[in-house]
């Protein structure tokens, strides 16, 4: 479990965004919508579901909140719930049951919103991870939104921002990259590309592509 969960939760963190799902209308802002993904990791392949909670207050702010349930193809599951950042979709907190167990400051910077190709941000902000990994360190990362194209995924085809960005801590070593595409009409992710060097000690690549959802 203890393998399963860095592995886990390090994918899911590295890319896990609602983008520009805040409009009203967006269906990730709507309590009940799930998204369930294929996964396709070094640490073992499997599925995960997203399921969009009520809104929720972490650390004395409102939160966008969301479940994330892994999988793996030998039955084994990891249940997250994941905060985010209501005016950007950027991540700020995963907990395990009543734990914290990763947690970025303000948040992780990881959209600027509205996406438009060609559109560049850099953000700085601190992560401290815990009681399992007892890491604290700062991150810069880097993104760029490179492209709008169609993306084929076994719950069909979008129209998606493709959205790069490079992790790296203060000594220059990169921490991770991330590509993903962002669908146009959902507002979030439908596919993403991971590598992993260094993060959580668990170094790797992790791809996920959607399968199927369900809007409320």
């Amino acid at each position: 479990m203890r393998i399963l969960l860095k592995a886990a939760v390090a994918a899911v963190l590295s890319f896990m965004t609602i983008a520009h799902a805040m409009a009203e209308d967006a269906p990730l802002a709507r309590v009940g919508s799930s998204f369930t993904f294929g996964v396709t990791a070094d640490s073992g392949n499997g599925e995960e579901v997203w399921t969009r909670l009520p809104d929720k207050e972490f650390r004395g702010q409102r939160a966008v909140q969301i479940q994330s349930i892994r999988t793996n193809t030998d039955g084994e599951t990891l249940r997250l719930t994941l905060f985010h950042d209501p005016a950007t979709g950027s991540w700020m907190a995963a907990t395990y049951g009543d734990l914290v167990v990763d947690e970025a400051f303000p948040h992780n910077g990881q959209f600027k919103v509205p996406l438009e190709v060609g559109a560049t941000w850099t953000q700085s902000h601190r992560r401290e991870q815990g009681p399992f990994f007892a890491d604290k360190y700062n991150v810069t990362g880097t993104w760029a939104v490179e492209a709008l194209e169609d993306v084929a995924t076994p719950a069909g085809t979008f129209s998606a921002f493709r959205v790069h960005g490079v992790m790296k801590l203060p000594d220059g070593r990169v921490l991770e990259e991330n590509t993903l595409w962002i669908s146009t009409t959902l507002g979030m992710m439908v596919k993403s590309e991971i590598d992993r060097k260094i993060h959580f000690k668990v170094p790797g690549r992790t791809a996920y592509l959607l399968k199927s959802y369900q809007l409320q």
